[in-house]
């Protein structure tokens, strides 16, 4: 009797010890962050909780992560970082923001003009329509900045800021661009950018023209499959240059 009770007491341990083992070979590999929310050009580290695997980004024009997990905000937008490691794969959604957001402008493709127009604040004063598109001043005044919206079929298909040289620079309009855009092409006094690496893996462009003679930039802002072959004379660029001129000359 004695014997048997040793017997079953000395084997505990060793049932113990193996539910252990088996828990650990089930561990899922994770990441100690499913989401991070970083701004321009910083700095943050996710951790694995297995080490040896390989990281990865999804758009390293967003952000880019080397072989120690450290993310670096290049752009903003979002992406997504991988880590794999034995097959098993653990991910973080990264959101890039912005730290000058003076220039944005409504960029939902698609939107209803009526959509769009009840996004707009009260103050906000039409000033000029020009074949269903329309141009805004953010007072009554109608001082700068205006905003232009332009419509294909009631559905929105670019939207534009015009701005003077003085709010350009108080406002750090190269800044705004350096964060979010590159550049794809010149011509004439126009400026082309994507809101990526290259055309093909962009999904917003952005034109930009200054006139001298009325002291008036312009940056139009549409779908980058909107942009002709040599980047710039698209429809919609010409919409916001016939809005614009409507408004001076009213």
């Amino acid at each position: 009797m004695k014997k048997l009770f040793w017997v079953l007491t000395a084997s505990l341990p060793m049932f113990f010890v193996a539910s252990c083992g088996d828990d650990n070979e089930n561990a899922v590999l994770s990441l100690n962050k499913a989401t991070m929310s970083i701004d321009y050009g910083k700095t943050e580290t996710l951790t694995a909780s297995d080490k040896g695997g390989d990281w990865s980004s999804s758009n390293e024009f967003v952000a880019t992560v080397n072989k120690n997990g450290k993310v670096e905000a290049m752009h903003v937008g979002e992406t997504t970082i991988s880590y794999v490691k034995d097959g098993e794969r653990a991910t973080c959604i990264v959101t890039v923001n912005g730290l000058n957001n003076e220039f944005n402008t409504i960029q939902t493709w698609g939107a209803t003009k009526v959509s769009v127009v009840n996004q707009l604040p009260k103050t906000w004063k039409l000033i000029a329509s020009s074949n269903g598109n329309e141009i805004y001043s953010v007072d009554q005044a109608e001082n700068y900045p205006w905003y232009g919206f332009i419509y294909e079929s009631d559905k929105l298909a670019g939207s534009s800021m015009y701005f003077t040289d003085q709010y350009f620079d108080n406002h750090n309009f190269k800044g705004y661009v350096a964060e979010r855009y590159t550049e794809v092409g010149r011509e004439g006094n126009e400026i082309t950018y994507v809101n990526g690496a290259t055309r093909a893996t962009a999904t917003t462009a952005c034109v930009v023209e200054y006139d001298s003679t009325e002291d008036v930039w312009s940056a139009t802002y549409m779908p980058v499959d909107h942009l002709t072959k040599a980047g710039n004379g698209n429809a919609t660029v010409a919409a916001s240059k016939a809005l614009l001129k409507k408004a001076l000359n009213k």
